[in-house]
């Protein structure tokens, strides 16, 4: 099962030199946070977000609309029965 954990492990790899990707950006639960300021309750949510110029570039070269699908991104949460899940989206 895919976790909240594993988002971080996830963050804590590429940042470490995941072989053709790197986090470019993680909310690190900001999401989450942002909801309780404004009054609104969000269980733990964390959002990931992965590329690299040396990777998209060229598959933007190949068919430009790719880029409608980059960057790739990872979202993690934790369910009403406190279940983690992680989910991404599959390029089209």
């Amino acid at each position: 099962m895919h976790s909240l954990r594993t988002a971080v492990y996830l963050r804590n790899r590429c940042a470490k030199g995941c072989t053709g990707v790197e986090v470019m950006s993680n909310d690190h639960g900001l999401v989450t946070v942002r909801s309780a300021h404004a009054g609104l309750e969000l269980r733990p949510t964390e959002l990931l977000i992965f590329g690299k110029a040396r990777g998209g570039t060229p598959l933007m070269q190949d068919r430009q609309t790719a880029g409608i699908d980059l960057p790739l991104k990872a979202l993690a949460w934790e369910d009403a029965e406190g279940t983690e899940l992680l989910v991404g989206k599959a390029a089209s």
